[in-house]
């Protein structure tokens, strides 16, 4: 995400950051910067990947602002340029994609167990 939120905000050109992603840009250079000090604030591990998970509430719009960075970023770059320019694999983008687009389609995530106990 950080890569992607990255290429939109610094790499890819021609982007109308407002109404293709869904916030203004200082909005999604906020985003961007509370996961890039995460980021080096983290012990990382021998591929240069952070140890540790990144917890952090997002608002509707804010995820809606990074799902579609990913699908831009992944639409534009395609398979060859996604690895090189972010370092994973188009494969791993789309994994990601999936699970912002559940995360969006059921934003009130109540465990079945919970549910079957009221029952």
């Amino acid at each position: 995400m950080h890569q992607s939120l990255n290429e939109i905000l610094h790499g890819i050109r021609g982007i109308h950051i407002y109404s293709q992603v869904g916030i203004g840009k200082l909005a999604l250079g906020d985003l961007f910067e509370a996961l890039d000090q995460w980021i080096r604030a983290q012990r990382t591990s021998e591929n240069g990947s952070p140890i540790g998970r990144f917890d952090r509430t997002f608002s509707v719009s804010q995820m809606r602002a990074l799902r579609n960075t990913l699908e831009l970023v992944m639409l534009d770059l395609g398979q060859d340029e996604f690895f090189t320019r972010t370092g994973f694999e188009l494969s791993e983008g789309a994994a990601l994609l999936d699970r912002l687009n559940s995360a969006l389609l059921h934003p009130l995530r109540i465990d079945k167990a919970m549910r079957q106990r009221a029952q």
